[in-house]
Parts: structure tokens; C-alpha cells; sequence
């Protein structure tokens, strides 16, 4: 077995030369390149180059170098070749004696060739680590942890064990604290339900009760139309009884305007004085003559008087009488802010009724 002394040119600026010995097998001589293992433990190393194991070309570094020395008594040139590129002298020759192996016994190995071993690895000096990639850290680490034997990977079972026992509490308070939001959210939204479901009821009952209000106005304008409708009609046939002729239609339109229970006719009664109104005058006096000219004929009013003078019938007590009064008040009132009083009303209607039969020659 042979070794070569080279010296590890650095791949960047920051890093430094180093010098180290190493088995021939690892060495290109032509290209200036080294193979150089990528232990994690040093003693690997040592223990490699000792061996001189065969390269592993896929796995180890290659290294440009520069080639030192290609003789024995390595250790020494090693150390020197930190400090100076010349490490072959004539005097290192003549001061490195040649050193008898000894054979130890195969069957039975003896403490003091374990010493001697021990003793032997310790005489090696500390080599230096030749510049690495930084590039190929990660996978370095990788190896290492693959060079670290079962007790690492115990331990790195344990922490996996550990770490997923961690990861599986961790899911646990995640799946429970998120079971719990979805209780509370279920809760509340079960509680906004029956709040809806009691406002629903709430505007339920109230569109009931409009609705039966909306029924009830509807069907009391039914009846009011049609209450409305039979007035006006009655009102019709009455307006056609004017101007009075004779005592018999006298007396059918006083049945006509007479109070009853519904107050139907009362309201008969209002409705006509408002018809009898447009045919007042400005003043009351006029609206009188108006007013009396309309509703009965001079031939009639010859037999009555206001008060029942003479002999004559009494107007006063006619249902006809009060419709009068009230339709001069209407007239009035669109006149005047002055209140007119019923007995002015009543004496004009008994002065026109006196001059009844006067009129009656003239016409």
C-alpha cells in the first residue's frame, strides 16, 4: 500500500489550503484531482485512510490538488507541507528509521496489541479537514445521521414519536375546540329560529287582524254604497214630487221624510235641504221666496198659513217646514258668517204664505 502527500487547493476565496495524506488509490495523477470521504466522524476518516478503502466515486468529494510527495513517512510530510511545498529532504530520510512490524497472535489477541493499536492511532498527527461545498451540507447531514448507528435512530424514532404524539394531541384540542364553535354556532342559530318563528307568529296575528279590519271597511263601504245608492234614489223619486200640487202629494212626501230607527230618512231629510240650498238667493228673504216657489205650488199654499191663522192648515207642523228652514241656513251660510236666526227664517215663510192667494189671481 502506497500513499501521496497532496495539498487541497481552496474551491473560494474564504476558504484555506490544507495539506493532508492520503492512499494512492484516491489520487488522479493526471488530472490533479482526490477523492475525499464525507464521513461525519473523523475517525471514519482516519480509519479509511489507514485501510486504504477504495473510493466510493458516487458518494465521495472530488478535490483539485496539488501532488506534494509520493513516499512513505507521510505523517510528518503532511504537517510540513502546511508551511512549505518541499517535503522530500535527505534528512527526513536518514531520520525515520525502518520499523519492524509485529505480528500479533491471530487466536488469541493480547491487550498489548490493542494498546499498540491505540497507541498507533494517537501517534497520527490531527489532520485537516479538506474544504467542503457548502452546497452539499444537506446531504451530508443526511449521511450522518445515517453513519450514527441505532442509538440515533432510536433517539430519532423517539422524537418522531414524540413529535407525532404532540401532532396527534395538537389535532385533538384543534377538532374538539372546533366541535365546540360548531355547538355553539348550532346553538345560536337554533335560538334565531324560535326568535324568527316568534316574530313570524307576532306579524302573522297582526296581518290577521288587518285583514279582518280591511274586510270590515271593505264591507262597510259595501253598505255604505249601497245605502248611499238607495238615498240618492229615494232623493230622485222626491225631487220629483216638487212643486206640490195637492194636499195627497203633500202627505206622500211627508211619509216619505218622516224619522224611522235606521235614521235612514233623516238623512233623506239633510240630503234635501243641501238640493233645495242651490236655489237660494243672496239673502235670506229671496232664498225664502226661492225656496218656497220651488217645493209647492201658490194653489196648494192657499190653504195653509204658517201658524194655522184663519182657519188654515198649520205648515209649521210638516216634516216639510224644518227641511226648508235648514236649506235657507245652507244658503245663508255660504253668504255669511253670521249666524241666521230660525225666526226671521220662519216669519218669511209665513209671509209668503199669506200672499199665497194673491198671486194665485194674478197668475
Amino acid at each position: 500500500m502506497s500513499w501521496v502527500v497532496v495539498k487541497f487547493l481552496p474551491r473560494k476565496e474564504d476558504e484555506t489550503e490544507s495539506v493532508e495524506a492520503v492512499p494512492s488509490s484516491w489520487v488522479s495523477v493526471s488530472n490533479n484531482e482526490c477523492y475525499w470521504p464525507n464521513f461525519p466522524n473523523k475517525s471514519d476518516t482516519v480509519k479509511a485512510i489507514k485501510s486504504c478503502w477504495t473510493p466510493d466515486k458516487l458518494k465521495w468529494d472530488l478535490h483539485a490538488v496539488t501532488i506534494l510527495s509520493t513516499k512513505e513517512c507521510l505523517s510528518k510530510k503532511a504537517t510540513k507541507g502546511l508551511t512549505t511545498s518541499d517535503v522530500d529532504t535527505p534528512a527526513e530520510a536518514d531520520e525515520l528509521p525502518a520499523k519492524r512490524l509485529k505480528k500479533s497472535n491471530r487466536r488469541y489477541p493480547s491487550s498489548t496489541d490493542e494498546q499498540d493499536e491505540s497507541n498507533a492511532n494517537e501517534d497520527l498527527p490531527n489532520f485537516p479537514q479538506p474544504p467542503l461545498d457548502k452546497s452539499k451540507t444537506r446531504s451530508s447531514h443526511s449521511k450522518r445521521t445515517l453513519h450514527a448507528g441505532g442509538r440515533d435512530c432510536g433517539r430519532s424514532q423517539d422524537f418522531h414519536e414524540i413529535e407525532s404524539n404532540d401532532t396527534n394531541g395538537n389535532e385533538r384540542l384543534t377538532e374538539q375546540g372546533t366541535l365546540k364553535a360548531i355547538e355553539n354556532k348550532h346553538d345560536e342559530v337554533i335560538k334565531l329560529v324560535i326568535k324568527n318563528n316568534r316574530l313570524l307568529q307576532h306579524q302573522t296575528m297582526y296581518i290577521d287582524e288587518l285583514e279582518k279590519k280591511v274586510v270590515g271597511l271593505n264591507a262597510g263601504r259595501a253598505m255604505a254604497n249601497q245605502r248611499c245608492q238607495s238615498i240618492n234614489e229615494d232623493l230622485e223619486n222626491i225631487l220629483k214630487l216638487f212643486p206640490l200640487k195637492t194636499e195627497e202629494v203633500l202627505n206622500e212626501l211627508e211619509e216619505l221624510i218622516s224619522p224611522d230607527e235606521n235614521k235612514k230618512k233623516e238623512e233623506i231629510r239633510d240630503e234635501l235641504a243641501n238640493r233645495l240650498s242651490l236655489d237660494g238667493a243672496p239673502n235670506y228673504k229671496e232664498a225664502v221666496r226661492r225656496i218656497m216657489s220651488a217645493v209647492m205650488t201658490d194653489q196648494l199654499a192657499v190653504f195653509y198659513s204658517y201658524k194655522g191663522h184663519k182657519g188654515k192648515r198649520k205648515f209649521h207642523e210638516k216634516y216639510l217646514s224644518s227641511i226648508v228652514i235648514n236649506a235657507v241656513q245652507v244658503c245663508h251660510s255660504k253668504t255669511s258668517e253670521n249666524m241666521l236666526l230660525k225666526k226671521y227664517i220662519e216669519s218669511e215663510i209665513a209671509l209668503w204664505l199669506s200672499k199665497a192667494t194673491e198671486r194665485s189671481k194674478k197668475h
